[in-house]
C-alpha cells in the first residue's frame, strides 16, 4: 500500500431532515411489522428462548470469542423487529 496516498476522507453525515425521515420510516416499518406478525398472523416462533439466552451472554464483548452467524431469508427485517422484545434492538 502507497503511505503518500492521499487519504480518503470520511463520508458527510446525512442531513437533519434525511436523519429525521429515516427515524420516521424505521418506526413506521416496525410499528407495521408488529401489527402484522402479532395481529394479522398466528406466528409461533421456535428457540426464541434459546436465543434470547444467547445473545445476554453476548452484552460483554471483551468476553465473546466467535461471531454469531444467524441463518434467515429477505424478510428477516421484519421478523426481527416483528417478534425480538425491543431492548434487543
Amino acid at each position: 500500500m502507497d503511505t503518500n496516498a492521499p487519504a480518503i476522507p470520511p463520508p458527510p453525515q446525512p442531513s437533519l431532515p434525511w436523519r429525521i425521515g429515516s427515524a420516521l420510516v424505521m418506526g413506521f416499518v416496525g410499528i407495521n411489522s408488529r401489527i402484522f406478525m402479532n395481529a394479522a398472523n398466528s406466528t409461533e416462533v421456535h428457540g426464541l428462548d434459546r436465543f434470547l439466552k444467547m445473545l445476554d451472554r453476548r452484552k460483554d464483548s471483551e468476553r465473546r470469542r466467535r461471531g454469531l452467524i444467524t441463518v434467515s431469508n429477505h424478510i428477516c427485517v421484519y421478523v426481527r423487529i416483528a417478534l425480538l422484545p425491543s431492548e434487543k434492538f
